[in-house]
């Protein structure tokens, strides 16, 4: 359904999101922020990357290192940075790059994940990797998480396995949906 929106559409849900982000208070206060880079049909990250560029943010992105799902985030300073990667993905350069350590970075953190679905309980699916689950997992309580998707990827009900990582909110072009704890 995602791939099926119009081009028009998904450019200005894109911009409705990124305002969203903007103005929400865990992305004005947040020093770093770890974000998928947007592929297909997804919501556009680069406007978020660009918007934190401009806002004084430290910006990493994903890199998948192993097939055996591990995943590390490493700082960019430009699109430029980036090249194909996992799955045709955009992945940063690394060379002579450290990953990003959460527990040693001073100040807040917000990861901006990707999904192909939601729900209103704030449960994901992923796209089969469990890659951004087996990351938090080693990062718990460093990092606060935002889902961003369009609304027709939020769905009534996802059933959910106990090593699935719920984001804390998940923005959309016409709602916050807020996780219940």
């Amino acid at each position: 359904m995602r791939g099926k929106l119009s081009e028009n559409y998904r450019m200005q849900a894109d911009d409705k999101i990124c305002r969203s982000l903007e103005s929400f208070e865990g992305y004005r206060k947040a020093k770093c922020i770890l974000s998928y880079v947007s592929y297909k049909s997804e919501v556009d990250t680069k406007k978020i990357l660009e918007m934190a560029w401009k806002d004084g943010k430290t910006v990493a992105v994903p890199k998948v290192l192993e097939k055996n799902g591990i995943m590390e985030f490493y700082e960019i300073q430009s699109l430029q940075e980036l090249e194909m990667g996992y799955q045709g993905i955009e992945e940063p350069d690394i060379t002579d790059k450290c990953p990003i350590e959460p527990e040693a970075m001073q100040g807040n953190i917000l990861m901006i994940m990707p999904g192909a679905a939601f729900d209103r309980e704030c449960n994901r699916i992923g796209y089969g990797g469990g890659f951004y689950d087996r990351y938090l997992s080693k990062h718990p309580k460093t990092i606060e998480t935002i889902a961003i998707c369009y609304e027709i990827q939020v769905v009534d009900h996802i059933p959910a396995e106990i090593l699935d990582v719920k984001p804390d909110r998940i923005i959309t072009e016409q709602r916050i949906i807020n996780r219940k704890i």
